[in-house]
This record gives C-alpha cells, structure tokens and sequence, in this order.
C-alpha cells in the first residue's frame, strides 16, 4: 500500500488530526488491561470485555480481583495466587513475566462461572524514575485447545471402538455372507430342489436384514454388481437422512458429492472393489437434506460359489467430529512444526556464532578436530594437532583437574563440568566435557578475564569490609524489602546476633514493639526523600535497649533501591544532655532564686527609705517650717534661704518615693499588675513625653506574685530599652488571655534593628528578659526590621 499524503491527514481547519489513542487501544483485536501498580484497572480493551463477558463501566477504577476472583465452587482454583504471584514479580523486578497456562474460571453475568482457560503475559510500563507506572496485562484465551485437547483423547478412544465394532461387523457381514454364497452355491447344485434352496435363503436374507436393520451407528448396505441398492438400515436412515422406500433401487453414487461424482469416484472404488475384494476410503458424502458429513466406508466384493461377483457390501461410518479434532490436530501440529522450525534455526544461527574452543577426542585422547578457536586460545596451528595426544601437547596438565575430569567423563560415560587455571598458558578455562564410547567432545570456554575480575572484586570486597568493620559504631545495607545485604562485624558485636541470624531478620527486628511504627516510618522517609535519620534504642538479643543515632541514606545497588546507613551509640552523649539539662535546670532554679531574694531585698530597701528617710524628711521639713515660724524679724535673705531648704526637702522627699516606687511599686502589691502596667505606662509617659498607649479587657486576674513580678519588670526593661535604643514616638502595649495563656505584647514604631545581629549580641537586657519568661514556663519573642519599630511577646501560661 502507499502512504496517505499530508493533504489527507489535515482538516478543513488545517489542523492535524490527532489519533484517537484511547479508542485504538480499545479497539485493538487483542485481550488487554492496563493497571495502576496498586492492581487498580485503568483501560480494558474491547476483545478483553467480549472474552470475559464484562462492560467496561463495570471494571474501570476497580481492583483487578475484586472483578476477577476465584470461583467459589473450585476448591483447587490457583488462578488469583498464581496472577497475583506474577504481577508482584513484575512490580518488584520491573521486567516482564510470562504465565503457564491457567485454568481461571469467569463469572457470567447471570453469577454462573464458566470454565476457561488463558495464556497471561504481565509486562510493566516505567516512568521516568524507572518505576513501574503501569502493568499491561494480556492474555489468550485457549479454552477451546485444552478442551479440543481433551475432546482429542476421548474421539481417539471411541474411534478405536467403533474401528473394532466395525471390525466385528465386517467379520459377521462377511459371515452372512458366506452363508449366501454357500445358499447360492447350493441352489445352483440343486436345481430340483429349488422350493426349498428358495426358502433357506430366504430365512437367510431374513436373518441378514434383522441383523443389520438394527445396527444404528453403521449404514450397512448390499448393493448389487452395478452399485444398486438393495436394502437399508436404521443406522444408514440415522447417517444419512433417507427413508427406505426413497432410497432402494437407485444408485450409490447418490451419496457422493458432484465433485466425486465427476471423477466418477463411487466407479473407481466398485472397479477397485472386484479386482482387490475390498475398497476402504474417507471422504465428504451428501445427507438428504443437502448437508454433508465426512465418512469412512468400506465396500467389499461377494462372490458365488463359482467365484463370481455378484454384488457389495458397504459399511459407512459418520466420522465427522474425529476428522474435524484431526484437522484441528494436524493444523496445531503444522503451527508446532513451523515454530520448532524456527527455533532450530535460531540455535543453529547461535550456535554458528559460538566462540568457545571446541575439540574433540578419540577414547586414547588424541585430537580428532579442533576448531579455530582453540587454536588462537593455545596459540598453537589445530591442523598440526590432529592426531596427536592431549598430554603429550600439554605434559604439564598431567594430574591437573583438568587430566582428572576428562579420565573420570570417559571411565563413568558421563557430562563432566569443571574450571581449572593453566599457569603456563595463564589460562583460567571452563570445561563442558561430553562422553561417548569413541570419545570426548569438550567446549572450552576462556574465563580468564572473568576470573582476574572476580578475584579483583574479592580483594575489593575484602578491603571494603576491612573498611566497613573499622567503621566506628554499626553499618548496614538492606533493600526495599528489609533484606539485611551487608552489615559489619560490630552490628553482630552490639546486637548479639550471629551473621547467619542477621541474615533472616529484617531492620525493624533490631527495636521494641514501641518503637517500631516510628523506626519504619523514618525508613520509608529515606525511600521517598532519599535521606533521613532517627534517634532510638537498639533492642539487642538479650534484651538490652542501647541509645543510637541512626542515618539512612538512599542508594541504588544492582537495580535495586537500598538503604545504606550507620549507627553511633550515644549513651554518653545522652548522659552528658541529661548532665547538661540537669545543670542547666539547676543554674535557671538559682536565677529564679536570686530574682526572688532581690525582690524581697528591694521591697525592703523600698519600705525602709519610704518609711525611715520619708519620716526623716518630713520631720526635717517641719522643724524647717518651725524656725521659719518663730523669727521674730524678718531677714529677706534668711527668709529666701528657708523657701530654699522646704523646697529642697520637698523635692527631696518626692525624689525618695520615686526611688522607693521604682525599687519595688507598692501598687503592685496593693492592686495587681494590671493597674501596676497602666501605672507605669502613665509615669513613663509623664516623664519622658512619648505617647504610651496600654489596653487590656482584663478587669481582675489573680496572678502568682512570682509571675505578677517578672511580667512587671519584663514591662520596666522593654519600656527602658524603646527609650535607649528605639528613637519611637509611639508605644502601644496590651495584656490579654487566650485559651490558658497571658500574653503581654509591647510595640514601638521606632528604627527597629536586624533580629539576626542582636541575636548574635547576646545583650544582657534582653537575656533577661528571656530567662524571667522561662523561669515562668512561658515563651519569650522578639520581631524586629529595619526600619519598622520592634514587638516584643510574652506568652505565660497561667498554671505551670
């Protein structure tokens, strides 16, 4: 055929037209499922849907067995393991697998099953990741063989009885017939006494006909010597389709197709017949109704006494079903013949390219033939070989493997296979040696870069391991699967378990029931993100639990998907965490004590100059006010002087309470941290003129004093360093509850700063304010970018 041009794949939009993919794959003559890794069906062909009886509605976005089971009322039904076996196969190799023929009965859509046998050929479809991301599932349906196969035995059997029935009934026509010749034979010798020959034949051809009358697998038939009929049976009735009174009286050839008739075939058998006294033939004969059945006939001449031919009987049998399960057989044998054909071709092209040398040996080891092969092997001419003697060729061989193996094949007449190095020659050579009573024919295969390899791969496999057992803690290497590949000599130290025991457990068997979920969960993670590790107890064999840190990382090794990783112990480490948490907790105890020892302090300190200086001042302003009193004369400068001092003491006084206040404010004490911060927020505001907004929808909470404090002075210190450093004119702060936690948030709109750089600075004003909120048990956070003010928040929870 030619090609279709360019102008006729186009549309009138000129636009290519797109194949419809999907409608040839469903179209295609073939029986064909694609499936999801998971069995899930995706895409049926049509053929598929027809051979099982199935609507594609049905099955797509189904499993593949929930469409597909067993039938219920087979007990040994195999075809669901066996399928899904050859599926698993396909997904954890990647490569294509070809079933056995299988019997996998098929539910009809009335819930019957019916029997079937198929073919199935599983073959998956990779991605780009080399992952199976389809499996192609194809299959044949050869019912109809294995039970033409069956049918094919049976048909033999009964062709072979009905071969002996028609035997026997050959036998007895011939009998009767016997007896009519010997009736005819005396009627011919007693013509006086013809009343009487008449009537014994009579009651002869009277036995004759009830005899074959009843017979109804044979058409049993006489015809006389011009192919006339003269009788008919049940079973000629039966075979052919003919009543008797339509039939007797006309000629055989009837039964005879026009082409038979037209080689004038039924003439050719009756001439045959006379000359050789019996005729046997097959062929298609005619019904009465037109049909035709392929039948087996066998006619035979009958003679008088005289030896004369006076007529025929003929024997037909319907052999139709055998001759259609031997077409059948003869077309399945031609197809086997002409694959075997093919197959022999293939291996004699194969074997036309081998390379191995190849001699053969007399039975006193001389040479008989050698091919080109060996002669460039042992670097000698082979046509000067012939006849000479391998030991003598190569004395050095005497007692080698070699020597050994070849007398051993010749003395027991058995193959011999072995390897064996030849130094002079540095030759490493496998040896197939076959046996016959004349000789050896040996193929020589040179294994000698194979050998150096693998003796190389030895040493690197024994420096690899030197290098993996001086690892320090434990290594591992297993698959997908969790099959333990490689493992070093201290995984067997710390777990206990002897290399032949390793080698049937897989990685999760190393850890407790507790922790097993979540050491399988940190493998699958290397498996899909390619790296991972895990911190957790290595469950030895007598029942220790050792404290490691595990890695994972993904490999690939031999086409396989690995995990390789190692194992350090870090008991120590733990020990020294536990030491240092412990240490830590220990310094952070001391903080909250020191902070709470200068709290009281400062309450001290605030009281006694409240109380003690304020008394002593107030006194001091009074005794002032006295003496101003009771001057009799008024000095101007005297006077101006005592202003100077009240003032003074005054100031004096309030420069005490602020002092006392800011040590420890009383209204902290007395009313609680929330009109605490809304004082300290008028007082920063009064003193130093920036606007300092602080909003709460609390009205009464109880705080520990503890926490009270500490959020208090974490309010003092961000307040004092907004004034220091933040260059704002604005403050906002607010304290609110949510769920069970106490959030104080304080925002400036200043020149903010680089949370990364103060973060490296370590300063001390914000250090404290870190350690005050986690002596509280809260969290400490600070937001900052150039440029855009700073906040800073607290978060308590209200119980420890």
């Amino acid at each position: 055929m030619g090609c279709i041009s360019e102008t006729s794949l186009m549309k009138k939009d000129h636009q290519l037209i797109e194949p419809d993919f999907k409608s040839l794959f469903e179209s295609t003559p073939g029986l064909y499922l694609i499936l999801l890794p998971d069995l899930t069906i995706i895409a049926v062909s049509d053929s598929y849907l027809n051979a099982t009886m199935t609507k594609r509605e049905t099955i797509i976005g189904c499993n593949l067995f929930d469409i597909f089971p067993d039938n219920p009322d087979d007990v040994t039904a195999t075809g669901v393991s066996n399928l899904r076996a050859s599926l698993k196969y396909v997904l954890d190799n990647r490569i294509a697998h070809t079933m056995a023929v299988q019997k996998y009965d098929i539910r009809r859509p009335d819930g019957v099953f019916e029997e079937r046998y198929w073919s199935p050929l599983n073959k998956p479809i990779l991605n780009n990741e080399k992952k199976v991301a389809y499996i192609i599932h194809q299959v044949e349906d050869v019912t109809e063989f294995i039970k033409l196969s069956k049918e094919e035995a049976r048909q033999q059997k009964l062709t072979e009885e009905l071969r002996a029935k028609m035997e026997k009934a050959e036998i007895e026509i011939y009998k009767r017939a016997q007896e009519i010749q010997e009736i005819n034979k005396k009627l011919l010798n007693e013509i006086l006494d013809k009343k009487k020959a008449e009537e014994k034949l009579r009651r002869s051809e009277e036995r004759y006909y009830m005899m074959t009358d009843e017979v109804e697998d044979y058409a049993i038939l006489l015809l006389d010597d011009k192919g006339t009929i003269m009788n008919w049976n049940k079973g000629a009735e039966k075979i052919k389709g003919y009543k008797a009174e339509k039939i007797i009286g006309k000629n055989f050839s009837i039964f005879y197709t026009k082409e038979d008739r037209e080689l004038k075939l039924p003439e050719q058998l009756i001439e045959e017949a006379k000359k050789i006294g019996k005729v046997t033939h097959e062929g298609w004969r005619v019904k009465a109704d037109g049909n035709s059945f392929w039948g087996s006939v066998v006619i035979t001449a009958l003679h008088d006494n005289k030896k004369n031919i006076i007529g025929f009987s003929k024997v037909t049998r319907d052999i139709t079903n055998q001759k259609k399960l031997e077409d059948q057989l003869k077309k399945f044998n031609e197809e086997l013949a002409e694959q075997v054909k093919q197959k022999t071709t293939e291996l004699t092209n194969i074997f036309d390219r081998v390379t191995d040398a190849v001699i053969a040996l007399d039975k006193n080891f001389c040479y008989t033939y050698i091919n080109n092969r060996t002669g460039e092997m042992i670097m000698k001419d082979p046509a000067s070989l012939i006849g000479k003697n391998v030991w003598e060729v190569f004395p050095d061989a005497v007692d080698s493997a070699t020597f050994k193996a070849f007398t051993q094949a010749m003395a027991e007449q058995r193959y011999i296979s072995n390897i064996d190095y030849y130094p002079p020659l540095d030759l490493w050579q496998e040896n197939h040696i076959y046996p016959s009573p004349d000789g050896l024919s040996i193929f020589i295969r040179d294994i000698t870069e194979q050998q150096k390899a693998k003796q190389k791969i030895e040493k690197e496999k024994d420096f690899s391991n030197s290098i993996i057992n001086s690892l320090p803690g434990i290594f591992y290497l297993f698959d997908s699967n969790g099959k333990m590949m490689r493992w070093n000599k201290n995984f067997e130290i710390v777990s206990g378990y002897a290399s032949e025991e390793i080698d049937k457990m897989i990685p999760i068997d190393f850890f407790d029931s507790d922790e097993k979920t979540y050491i399988r969960s940190r493998i699958e993670k290397v498996f899909l993100e390619g790296v991972s590790d895990a911190e957790a107890n290595f469950f030895t064999k007598d029942k220790k639990k050792v404290p490691y840190y595990f890695t994972g990382m993904f490999i690939e090794l031999d086409n396989k998907p690995c995990l390789i990783g190692t194992g350090i112990d870090v008991t120590e480490k733990i020990k020294a965490q536990k030491e240092v948490v412990n240490s830590y907790k220990q310094i952070r105890e001391l903080a909250s004590h020191l902070q709470h020892i200068r709290e009281e302090e400062r309450s001290s300190i605030a009281r006694e100059i409240h109380d003690e200086l304020g008394q002593q001042l107030t006194g001091l302003k009074m005794d002032i006010a006295w003496i101003n009193r009771k001057l009799t004369k008024k000095d101007e400068e005297i006077t101006q002087k005592i202003k100077s001092m009240l003032q003074l003491a005054d100031d004096t006084v309030r420069t005490v309470r602020r002092i006392a206040t800011e040590l420890r404010p009383s209204i902290l004490d007395d009313l609680g941290l929330i009109a605490a911060l809304e004082w300290q927020s008028n007082e920063f505001e009064k003193r130093f003129g920036i606007p300092t907004i602080f909003k709460t929808d609390l009205t009464d909470i109880y705080l520990e004093p503890d926490m009270a404090t500490g959020l208090f002075r974490i309010y003092q210190e961000s307040l004092t360093n907004i004034l220091r450093h933040a260059k704002a004119n604005k403050i906002s702060s607010s304290l609110y509850l949510n769920k069970n936690t106490l959030i104080l948030n304080i925002t400036d709109n200043g020149v903010g700063f680089d949370i990364n750089k103060i973060t490296n600075k370590k300063t001390l004003g914000l250090l404290g304010m870190k350690e005050r909120t986690l002596i509280m048990g809260g969290n400490y956070e600070i937001n900052s970018n150039p440029g855009k003010g700073a906040s800073v928040i607290v978060s308590v929870p209200m119980t420890k």
